[in-house]
């Protein structure tokens, strides 16, 4: 539903969540079945056991009780039961029957079944299964019944609309005589009257109460017998179906269903049925929350415990097996069950005839199982299980919560309260301020959109590119490369960018600015600023810290891909020089996740000796490459080796990236320096987009990183003029105290003009050491 209906990314977090990402906002989805109330059914259990009582199947059903008794008296004298194994030892039949060896005490076995008589529910497929078994089975003839209890649906109809319930019975009643007029002339037997509880001797809230009664005469003047104004729903074609199957069975196979109709049955009612059936059988095609299955395994097991209790096992009903439909919830959880797929009727009646042949010991051990978990999993644990993971999912006081979107995409994004805008303001004096500057970047998403042609990563050849990225200017726009070509190229600046992308890639964007230092492929090749360190690399002045690592793996692995894209439409596998990446967003939702499932399996079973090898199964990619090479690794070292090169710490770091792994950047550093506010350090870690990140600082977008590396470029530049116009005055100074010196020697052949001239230079020289362009240009244009 997630993957293929919505369009959604999910993933499997521990404790068993499923991790939806949706608008940007990150749901956990529990997956909590619900349970039963077992206070509320245990009263009746327990009056259902206990001696005398009038709260058992011949006192709440007492047409079914009658159908079962004459069932029984129909058959012929049950031959004695041969003695045992044990007993021809000697052992007494007690033992014997501690082992499970005792016969029922009912011959007649009784399949039980309560639905809501609703084409989902699949009563009409159980009645055809049932007629297979007894076609299939002539042994089974006359030895079971099937007791199905159909439970009508109220409901208030929308529009104001309102039918008294006598008006729906008589509804009910026409319907069922025009059917049986219809199948009269294919089949007399369907002609006999219709099927009334009241006609068979049953309780309960029946539809058809006994003519004249009191019930039907409340019945008849307001209809009180549903509650409210809600009428009755009466699915025509499904009722229909089931009467006239019933009767048809019926007639096939005599008194062998008995089937009765009620708007709701209690705890008290349904407890005879669970308690002394043979086989409880829910055949739904298509189900929501159903705890029918779950309530019928508790009270089977329940009674089946206080009945050896009490009477002992040779004089207990066995618990019944209860054949649960595939399609229902309940299927997933009952371990103890038998499964049908109840659009198969052959299927279904063979697994019917099983579960009524299962001995008393494999019942009692199937029952067991149920009766665990229905007991266990209660609707009281279930609702605290809800709040708690409600408890869990609230907002947290440390965090500062924000609307973000428009309409309904609005969503409440939490970060923590230390997550500001970055003060760019706060940036440039800090920069200006500061002699020894490190400076990391994101390239896609940070100095460019994320969505540039050359983002599809099929191929590493530069020829098969687009246009637009067969370009410098198409990879990165000239005055943004002109921007971090001025900021490298300070002496106090130390600037690198760092990308995911092949170095291929990457020449072909900065190639052309050398003194910014590049890392590809998330750190793996890196080339420092020129003039720095070796280029052990060769002529590129590409290099790598990784040089030792076996990459004996990566043939291996790219021939394990390359067997899964060709069985798996809409993938594509992306070769870099340092990992391999099998990208199955395109193909189908399921099938391509299976697939990397099985996938990243096989590689961890084949590329399991190789230590050094790290398999990541992302959004729509499963990724093979190097363990422990990342971004942070990469800063970390430059760090450590521009406090060499320099022999101080630096004093001032700025870290921009956008995506996830840009993270390793902003938590290497933050480690690496805990204490840079106390130290002097003005560190800057920023993320761009308003998200959750371990960064310091957001911008929000791409624009906002470059406007801020411009000014930056001003402070320098402004700087280097500064230091060049200063420089130029020094250079004047001195050439001045040099023609004053010379004065006397120059002064007596010279005129008195020139002399006043000199006299003016050596007064300006004052000037000149006050830095005081204005005063010193004054002066120079006088002489």
């Amino acid at each position: 539903c997630c993957k293929r209906m919505l369009g959604l990314e999910y993933e499997f977090k521990p404790g068993g969540f499923l991790g939806v990402e949706c608008s940007g906002r990150h749901t956990m989805v529990s997956v909590c079945c619900a349970g039963i109330n077992p206070a509320v059914l245990l009263p009746a259990v327990q009056t259902l056991t206990a001696p005398d009582s009038k709260a058992d199947l011949l006192h709440i059903w007492p047409g079914l009780a009658s159908r079962l008794a004459s069932m029984e008296a129909a058959l012929p004298p049950a031959p004695p039961p041969r003695p045992s194994a044990a007993d021809k030892l000697g052992s007494s039949a007690e033992k014997g029957r501690e082992r499970g060896e005792e016969r029922p005490l009912r011959r007649v076995q009784l399949i039980v079944g309560v639905d809501e008589v609703d084409r989902l529910k699949g009563i009409p497929l159980k009645l055809h299964a049932y007629r297979q078994l007894l076609r299939e089975h002539p042994p089974l003839r006359g030895k079971v019944v099937l007791a199905q209890v159909g439970l009508m649906q109220a409901y208030t109809p929308v529009g104001g609309h309102s039918l008294s319930t006598q008006a729906a019975l008589d509804e009910l009643r026409a319907l069922t005589k025009e059917g049986r007029s219809r199948a009269g002339s294919a089949n007399s037997a369907l002609a006999s009257p219709p099927i009334s509880p009241a006609a068979k001797g049953g309780k309960g809230n029946h539809l058809m109460p006994p003519a004249g009664s009191k019930k039907s005469k409340r019945s008849s003047q307001s209809g009180s017998e549903v509650a409210g104004s809600a009428v009755l729903h009466l699915p025509d074609s499904v009722h229909l179906e089931i009467r006239l199957l019933v009767e048809a069975i019926n007639s096939e196979f005599p008194d062998s269903v008995w089937y009765t109709e009620a708007l709701t049955l209690s705890p008290e009612q349904r407890a005879p049925l669970w308690a002394e059936a043979d086989v409880a059988l829910f055949t739904c095609v298509r189900e929501g929350v159903n705890l029918l299955p779950l309530e019928a395994a508790f009270v089977a097991g329940t009674a089946r415990r206080q009945r050896i209790e009490s009477q002992g096992r040779a004089n207990s009903q066995p618990p019944s097996t209860i054949v649960l439909s595939e399609f229902s919830p309940a299927a997933l959880t009952l371990n103890g069950s038998f499964r049908i797929n109840p659009w198969s009727k052959e299927k279904s009646a063979q697994m019917i005839g099983r579960a009524l042949k299962t001995d008393v010991s494999e019942r009692d051990a199937r029952a067991a199982k149920d009766l665990a978990y229905s007991a266990d999993r209660t609707a009281s644990a279930w609702s605290q299980q809800v709040c708690t993971d409600l408890k869990k999912g609230r907002r947290h006081d440390s965090a500062q919560w924000t609307a973000v979107g428009f309409g309904l995409n609005v969503r409440m994004v939490g970060m923590g309260l230390h997550f500001q805008p970055l003060n760019t303001a706060a940036v440039t004096k800090a920069y200006r301020a500061s002699e020894h500057r490190l400076i990391f970047l994101d390239w896609g998403g940070t100095l460019i959109p994320i969505d540039l042609p050359f983002y599809d990563q099929r191929t590493d050849d530069i020829a098969s590119a687009s246009a637009a990225a067969k370009s410098a200017a198409g990879l990165i726009p000239p005055a943004t490369l002109q921007t971090l070509r001025e900021l490298a190229e300070d002496k106090n600046n130390f600037l690198m960018v760092l990308s995911g992308l092949t170095r291929d890639k990457v020449d072909q964007a900065f190639g052309s600015a050398r003194s910014v230092a590049c890392a590809a492929e998330h750190g793996f090749w890196y080339r420092l600023k020129a003039g720095q360190g070796a280029q052990a690399g060769g002529s590129d002045g590409w290099q790598t810290n990784y040089a030792d690592r076996q990459m004996t793996w990566y043939e291996v692995a790219a021939a394990i891909l390359d067997v899964y894209t060709a069985r798996t439409a809409g993938t594509y596998v992306t070769k870099k020089g340092s990992s391999l990446t099998w990208k199955f967003d395109d193909a189908d939702p399921e099938f391509g996740a299976m697939q990397a499932k099985e996938l990243h399996h096989q590689m961890e079973q084949v590329l399991g000796s190789w230590n050094d090898v790290h398999i990541n199964t992302g959004k729509g990619y499963l990724e093979v490459g190097p363990r422990d090479i990342n971004k942070g690794s990469m800063v970390d070292f430059i760090c450590q080796r521009q406090t060499e090169l320099r022999g101080c710490p630096p004093d001032f770091i700025l870290c921009i990236g956008d995506d996830s792994a840009d993270e390793f950047m902003f938590s290497k550093l933050q480690a690496r320096y805990p204490h840079a506010a106390e130290t002097g350090l003005q560190l800057f870690t920023c993320t761009v987009g308003r998200k959750p990140s371990t960064a310091q600082f957001y911008l929000p977008d791409h624009e906002r990183v470059v406007e801020l590396l411009m000014s930056m470029r001003l402070q320098s530049a402004g700087r280097a003029k500064y230091f060049s116009v200063a420089g130029d005055l020094k250079n004047l100074s001195s050439m001045g105290e040099q023609v004053g010196g010379g004065g006397g020697s120059i002064g007596g052949r010279a005129s008195n003009s020139s002399l006043a001239g000199m006299g003016s230079l050596g007064e300006g020289r004052s000037s000149m050491h006050d830095n005081s362009t204005k005063g010193v240009g004054g002066r120079l244009g006088s002489n």
